[in-house]
């Protein structure tokens, strides 16, 4: 009995995904090749099957009002119908182009918020008669749970990620040069610290110590800094709130998980200094 394996060099939405998180990676750190968008663009164009493969990891990646078992099935039944030849094909194009661009180690350990059903997905999508049957069954609950709803992620998904993904294709491709665009002129002025906070956010798992400990050391220069600076304030209302303000970094130290909030807040602590410095 054939092994139902996961094979993350073949799986459209996974990749798709790891590609999406670097086209943001690229812009913050002021990259202008823009590696990820160009792969984007060239592998993912409106004739190439591995965009029709994508649209159905798409229709199975988010939850739905529609009777799921017969989404499923209808998914998996478009599925079938792709030139699995070309698929195949296009699928090794990209690789290689990726290899070609990128560490294949580092390039994987880009943080997903989704990776369990992106795996669950392919193996539906590669089932044979050979394959397993209990692992299929498996890979079916998890997707079948994640369009009812009925198991959330524990990272949700961006909304305007989201509602760009269900837009028609002109409507994605220009969306998605006004998005970075946008992002790039936001974030032009971030300092060093934030540029690679954000980096470090988008690219590592925030659950690991490793990743606390960077975020406990960067709370310490914040309170260590913020201290020095509070003392040359000399309006005394002034140096009262940002004392306050500063005692909020216990918050962030005493968290058992570092969180969205913990981050943004930090971004702004960041700001505060560069406010109080220039």
């Amino acid at each position: 009995m054939k092994k139902l394996r996961h094979n993350k060099l073949r799986n459209t939405g996974l990749l798709f995904e790891i590609l999406s998180k670097n086209v943001m990676y690229e812009v913050i750190s002021e990259n202008q090749k823009q590696v990820a968008l160009s792969l984007i663009k060239k592998h993912f164009n409106s004739k190439s099957e591995m965009l029709k493969e994508l649209m159905l990891y798409q229709c199975l990646g988010k939850e739905t009002a529609n009777d799921s078992t017969e989404l499923l099935k209808l998914t998996l039944e478009s599925r079938k119908t792709l030139d699995t030849n070309r698929l195949e094909s296009e699928k090794y194009e990209l690789v290689k182009d990726i290899r070609r661009k990128y560490d294949l180690k580092t390039f994987f350990e880009t943080r997903t918020t989704n990776y369990k059903l992106c795996a669950s997905i392919f193996k539906l999508f590669e089932h044979t008669s050979y394959s397993n049957p209990d692992e299929y069954l498996s890979a079916k609950k998890l997707v079948l749970e994640s369009l009812t709803g009925s198991k959330k992620d524990e990272v949700l998904e961006e909304q305007v990620e989201k509602e760009w993904r269900e837009q028609d294709k002109d409507t994605r491709t220009l969306g998605f040069k006004i998005v970075v665009q946008k992002f790039n002129e936001k974030y032009r002025t971030l300092s060093d610290r934030q540029k690679i906070m954000l980096s470090r956010y988008i690219n590592e798992d925030t659950s690991t110590p490793d990743f606390k400990n960077y975020i406990m050391k960067e709370v310490g220069y914040i309170t260590t800094k913020l201290t020095k600076l509070i003392e040359s304030v000399q309006d005394p209302i002034t140096k009262i709130k940002l004392s306050e303000t500063l005692s909020l970094t216990e918050n962030i130290i005493s968290a058992k998980q570092i969180k969205d909030e913990h981050l943004s807040s930090i971004l702004k602590y960041f700001e505060l200094i560069q406010e109080l410095e220039a």
